[in-house]
């Protein structure tokens, strides 16, 4: 029997190969040639420059974000808010998606009869999808951190604090306003154009992660004809369009699936102009 308001779809996820490559190259050649300084490494060893831990940081964005792209189009891609809201006419529901790449397939599937079940199920997704797209964003920090001259100092030796994207992004204009970096560097310019959407963006991922994790409310809430998110931070306001969680969702995964190549590739230019690693 085939379910009411079914659809299907094959979906190609993202995995960045060109820039990764690039950048694994480059970084390489540094470590081949101990062109390494320890700087990084001797205020704590989380920031070792080797080969392997390189790939294993540019594994985890790129399958961490692949994460964010199934939860979107299983789940979000062609929400439907008429049941979200509360009207059960399009009851049941099921959405089959099959994400394919390089390593293989995987096909996922699901079905809801029952309209608080269907928001549970949204409610879940989202709050994974806001932690995985936070942990893309965490790592991608780590990276740079790891591999270009520091931007949060700490003790020595005292473990590092995890550093949301948008904390680095304000101690590293301090320390261009300082003038102890170059506003012009690779990292820079690739955060200037991408400063629309990492403004606008990032205050609420960075708050509904600290609520998801430490909190219990579900920062989801229904209206007369839409699902949406609730205390989201500036710049958005009540009846802002894009808080739909619907388009929230896709507006961030379409902008970093621009964004993450483009600062693998600022890394890569980092270095390539570089003596050393740390750049």
């Amino acid at each position: 029997m085939v379910t009411p308001n079914r659809s299907s779809k094959i979906i190609t996820l993202s995995e960045f190969t060109t820039e990764r490559t690039a950048l694994q190259t480059i970084a390489s050649s540094r470590i081949a040639a101990r062109q390494i300084n320890q700087i990084n490494f001797d205020i704590h060893d989380n920031y070792k420059v080797e080969y392997h831990l390189i790939n294993e940081r540019l594994e985890a964005i790129t399958n961490k974000f692949r994460k964010c792209q199934m939860a979107f189009y299983l789940y979000f891609d062609e929400l439907n808010h008429e049941i979200l809201v509360g009207r059960s006419t399009n009851l049941p529901l099921s959405r089959e998606c099959i994400f394919q790449s390089t390593g293989g397939v995987v096909k996922q599937y699901f079905e809801v009869t029952e309209k608080m079940l269907y928001q549970e199920l949204i409610d879940y997704h989202f709050q994974e999808f806001i932690l995985f797209t936070s942990s893309v964003l965490e790592n991608l920090v780590y990276l740079s951190e790891t591999l270009v001259r520091k931007v949060s100092i700490h003790p020595k030796k005292s473990a590092p604090l995890s550093i949301p994207m948008k904390n680095y992004i304000e101690l590293l204009d301090y320390l261009h306003r300082l003038n102890y970096r170059n506003p012009a560097d690779p990292v820079a310019a690739c955060l200037r154009s991408n400063k629309s959407f990492l403004d606008r963006f990032l205050p609420t991922i960075n708050t509904f992660r600290n609520r998801f994790i430490h909190g219990y409310t579900k920062r989801l809430i229904p209206t007369s004809f839409e699902y949406v998110l609730s205390g989201a931070e500036r710049p958005f306001y009540t009846g802002s369009p894009d808080l739909a969680v619907d388009e929230f969702t896709r507006t961030i995964i379409t902008n970093l699936e621009q964004f993450i190549p483009q600062f693998f590739n600022a890394i890569a230019a980092t270095i390539s102009a570089a003596a050393q690693i740390p750049a």
